[in-house]
């Protein structure tokens, strides 16, 4: 048996093999093949744009109307964080940090705040800080009810999971260029990016932690008299709370991120600042911009992970 699959292997090998040597020796007569031909080259790139032209003049409106309600939200959080005295705004943060986990997290939250006051980017990190405040819990109320969705429906979970293999694949300005064309200038094309970026985590975790709540837990469930909607949000989901949880942490990390992608085309920000430094060829201002964008992200993800690792009050 093993002799024939060897046999069989080593057959298709060589088949590979000459097929390959004689491709190479007819490529000098045929230039088709080292040369694909113009004339058979889709217009792909044509098309895409005038789909775009068209939602641009005909839906413009609609997209703009949008763009002016999320730009409310935005302008509420930036004049509470840019409101706020830099000291509170510090002592809120280190509490909320020691409410958390305990003082080490507390103690890093300080140094991380203190910080961006210190290089004097403190109203370009409450700004950043704005949009994600506002991005993450979007993309965890879409990212929930996408899981869920794709959970309760295998039809759904097999066009959901291609589509977020694209959105998380897909080079960020490939989509940031048509929301700016959609959306306009400004910070709500950042909002929009974040929500695209990291919503994809959400679902995944969502879906895998609805997954893999034991049938044990669901039977005990039933036989309590739940009923559908009781055993999906207390049975279900305080079960799969621990893999949601990462996916919030996954969401919070992939929002700051485009955050700052997006503040290069008008959402403003750290990223902003970093862009400045980089055409002015300032080293110093770019790596002071970086720190304090590293500090942020450092102090959320271990936030996110703190509350994701807390245990419910009635586990303890």
């Amino acid at each position: 048996m093993t002799k024939a699959l060897l046999e069989r292997s080593f057959l298709h090998w060589v088949g590979v093999i000459g097929l390959t040597l004689v491709s190479i020796k007819l490529a000098d007569r045929w230039d088709w093949m080292t040369e694909y031909p113009d004339k058979l080259i889709l217009p792909v790139s044509d098309v895409l744009n005038a789909m775009m032209n068209w939602t641009v003049e005909n839906l413009g409106w609609f997209f703009m109307g949008i763009s002016w309600l999320l730009e409310w939200p935005i302008w509420a959080m930036q004049q509470i964080l840019n409101g706020l005295p830099w000291a509170v705004s510090i002592f809120l943060f280190c509490v909320i940090s020691f409410a958390a986990t305990g003082v080490r997290l507390a103690l890093f939250t300080l140094c991380a705040t203190l910080y961006m006051v210190v290089i004097g980017y403190w109203d370009q990190s409450m700004n950043s800080l704005s949009l994600v405040a506002i991005s993450v819990p979007m993309a965890i109320l879409v990212g929930f009810a996408v899981g869920v969705w794709g959970f309760f429906s295998q039809r759904a979970e097999r066009a959901i999971m291609p589509t977020l293999d694209l959105l998380q694949t897909i080079p960020a300005f490939a989509y940031l260029l048509p929301i700016l064309l959609l959306f306009g200038f400004g910070t709500v094309v950042g909002l929009i990016a974040s929500v695209i970026y990291s919503f994809p985590p959400m679902v995944r975790n969502t879906i895998v932690g609805l997954r893999r709540v034991a049938p044990e837990i669901i039977e005990s469930g039933v036989m309590s008299g739940a009923t559908p909607a009781q055993l999906f949000w207390q049975v279900r989901v305080p079960s799969a709370r621990k893999q949601i949880m990462l996916g919030v942490n996954q969401a919070t990390m992939a929002s700051l991120s485009m955050v700052i992608i997006a503040s290069m085309i008008g959402a403003g920000g750290l990223g902003f600042e970093v862009l400045a430094a980089l055409r002015r060829l300032d080293i110093g201002a770019g790596f002071e911009a970086g720190l304090a964008i590293v500090a942020l992200a450092i102090a959320l993800d271990r936030l996110s992970q703190a509350f994701a690792a807390r245990r419910p009050h009635h586990e303890s």
